[in-house]
């Protein structure tokens, strides 16, 4: 679903709005929960697993992202509270959101670097604060974190940062990477979001285990509702607006290091694990060779 973007308007009760949420394809009233609330972002889980975001402007524009205007009080879309989904509206504790013609979508599909990758993952690593501790890029990225430790799991980042036609990602490296980590999107989901929207970016797409239909039948038994519902999204080729917006800038460049910093200021983790996620995708198309003799890497085969 997609418009061209207009202003939306407000009253007490209705707010005409950007409504991902119904992209879902209902044919009849879809029931849903809050899962998450702040002044200025709500989440909420339809049946199925879908996740649709209300957003003031303050908050980052998501891939299921449901532009709200800033006058629409929000606080009271309370963590817990029952919502329904129904012919174009959508009703809860709070203000009723209303789907109309005058509605905008954020599309968020990402699309290739001005630039080659190699300026790219100079500049990441350095907005990162990555010190060439080791010869393989991947551990230098990974290397001071015990979650990427763990029996296997440094291995699959190795499998995920050489993702490329002829090495196509596999499900078991997957199934090891689904799900590490605390909150509402783990580390590691993040990280592979980073990673498969980036490998887009400089044109590596595979039909593989982060293909659209794969991951259907891993993240609902691997992940939260949010989770899932960004990974699929990434497998679309569609990310947060700081990704996008980073992914579509110059390296190095004033407003490139802005939507760094916008990027690295989501959730507690959620940024900076799909910053180092966006430049593990990359390394694999510069540094081949260093991560393919890693000993991670080679254990692995």
């Amino acid at each position: 679903m997609s418009a061209p973007a207009r202003t939306p308007t407000s009253t007490s009760t209705a707010v005409c709005v950007a409504v991902a949420v119904f992209e879902v394809g209902m044919a009849r009233p879809v029931e849903g929960t809050v899962r998450m609330s702040r002044s200025d972002l709500v989440y909420v889980e339809l049946e199925g697993g879908f996740v649709a975001a209300l957003e003031h402007a303050s908050a980052p524009r998501t891939p299921t992202g449901v532009y709200v205007d800033d006058r629409t009080d929000l606080t009271s879309w309370t963590v817990g509270s029952a919502v329904c989904a129904d012919s174009g509206v959508l009703t809860g504790p709070g203000p009723v959101i209303v789907w109309d013609d005058r509605t905008t979508v954020y599309d968020g599909t990402v699309g290739r670097i001005p630039t080659s990758a190699e300026l790219f993952v100079q500049e990441l690593m350095r907005m990162l604060g990555v010190r060439a501790e080791y010869d393989c890029p991947v551990c230098a990225l990974v290397g001071g974190n015990d979650l990427w430790s763990r029996p296997g799991v440094r291995s699959a980042l190795h499998a995920l940062a050489l993702r490329s036609p002829r090495a196509p990602f596999a499900g078991e490296h997957l199934d090891r990477l689904l799900g590490l980590g605390p909150g509402l999107t783990p580390e590691s989901d993040d990280l592979i979001v980073g990673a498969a929207l980036a490998q887009r970016a400089v044109g590596v797409v595979v039909d593989d285990a982060l293909g659209v239909d794969a991951l259907e039948r891993r993240v609902r038994r691997a992940t939260t509702a949010l989770s899932g519902t960004w990974l699929r999204a990434a497998a679309e080729g569609r990310a947060v607006e700081p990704l996008r917006a980073l992914l579509a800038g110059v390296p190095g460049s004033e407003s490139w290091e802005i939507e760094v910093k916008r990027l690295l200021a989501v959730g507690s983790s959620t940024g900076r694990s799909m910053l180092t996620g966006a430049t593990l995708g990359m390394v694999g198309t510069t540094q081949e060779s260093a991560v393919r003799t890693c000993e991670h890497e080679v254990r692995a085969r």
